[in-house]
């Protein structure tokens, strides 16, 4: 695959430092080749200073103010990332900051307080809790829905969508003892690998949220939009993906807010809606359980203690309580309360819907160019 110098750069140090620290990628589809071309250029650890100046000066001479803004972005956070690598210490806070890009803070207890009595409201208002939901194992029947609902979505999110979108494939796998629910692995152009976690029980309103979310209108959707720029423009920084860093955030706004942005006909469902504001709740309570663990230092049966006073489910709190203390993963956990957050104000204060929609599914898109 061709991709242009700069990027080639930039993903020659983001899979040395993936090597070094094993967190920073989660996904490369750049093929096989490209791949072992671009590992035989990896720098001695003393030459890297002068690695990122080189991705620094090519950067100031890229003519797309965008993509210089995106790129310089990437880099930004692989340096950070390079800083904690030589022994650089910094609070959960500064850590977001500079990987992210974006000031992720610990949700306050107005919100969460303000959730929980809007489920309880609405709950009474339907004679429905989320107690009443039918929950099941990954099984074949649900595997079946899950497939059904990929299907359905794609020509929702195609109609929904002002532009051409490239469907592609995909291919799927349940799998256990995961620190996450489920995964998207988009391991090559047009084509995501996802997988979800069969040790959490689930209901039909988790697949349906699923399917946004790793699927049509979310991760697969945006990541295909932008596998054009890979392809077509040679831009290698859109073959890869950066776990810490203003791409992962934007990416998980988009997901989660594609839910409420394609998922009207589930929420004009009585049930639907609530299933809305759990989630709303559940991403909330694990930006909370995140700070509880990387800041305050609480452990797990501490955490629990604190969760269990919200109306979620026992399996609800373990996946977040194993995400969280997850070695490789566990500071994550706290970007899907923010990036929605970050992403649904962007798209309500847009004047121009098309314009945003375009936008943000094609071009480089960090949190300040939203």
């Amino acid at each position: 695959m061709k991709i242009d110098n700069v990027s080639q750069l930039l993903i020659i140090l983001a899979l040395w430092l993936d090597e070094k620290k094993g967190d920073v990628l989660s996904s490369i589809w750049l093929g096989d080749e490209t791949l072992k071309s671009l590992k035989q250029k990896f720098p001695h650890e003393e030459d890297v200073p002068k690695l990122l100046l080189e991705i620094k000066s090519l950067i100031t001479r890229e003519p797309d103010c965008r993509r210089a803004h995106y790129l310089g972005e990437l880099v930004s956070s692989l340096e950070f990332q390079c800083h904690l690598l030589k022994g650089g210490t910094c609070s959960i806070s500064e850590f977001y900051e500079q990987t992210f890009k974006y000031p992720i803070q610990r949700v306050s207890n107005q919100e969460l307080e303000f959730l929980e009595d809007e489920i309880k409201k609405t709950e009474k208002e339907f004679g429905f809790t989320r107690w009443d939901e039918p929950c099941t194992t990954i099984d074949q029947f649900s595997k079946n829905i899950f497939l059904q609902k990929l299907e359905e979505n794609c020509s929702n999110v195609q109609d929904s969508l002002p532009f051409k979108v490239e469907n592609g494939s995909f291919s799927y796998e349940w799998v256990f003892q995961k620190p996450w629910r489920a995964f998207n692995r988009h391991n090559k152009p047009y084509h995501s690998h996802i997988m979800i976690n069969a040790d959490y029980p689930v209901t039909q309103f988790d697949l349906d949220h699923l399917v946004f979310h790793e699927g049509f209108g979310g991760h697969h959707t945006e990541l295909n939009c932008k596998d054009l720029l890979l392809l077509n423009e040679g831009r290698g920084e859109h073959g890869l993906w950066i776990n810490y860093s203003s791409q992962a955030f934007v990416s998980e706004g988009i997901a989660e807010f594609s839910y409420e942005m394609f998922g009207l006909k589930i929420r004009k469902n009585p049930i639907g809606k609530l299933h809305y504001l759990w989630y709303r709740l559940e991403n909330a309570l694990g930006n909370y359980a995140c700070f509880l663990h990387h800041e305050d230092g609480l452990r797990r049966e501490e955490i629990k203690q604190l969760l269990k006073k919200y109306s979620i489910k026992p399996g609800v709190i373990q996946s977040w309580l194993d995400f969280v203390t997850d070695a490789k993963y566990g500071k994550y956990a706290a970007v899907y309360h923010s990036a929605y957050n970050a992403v649904a104000k962007s798209f309500h204060r847009a004047k121009d819907k098309k314009q945003w929609l375009y936008t943000t599914y094609n071009q480089p898109t960090t949190p300040s160019l939203l």
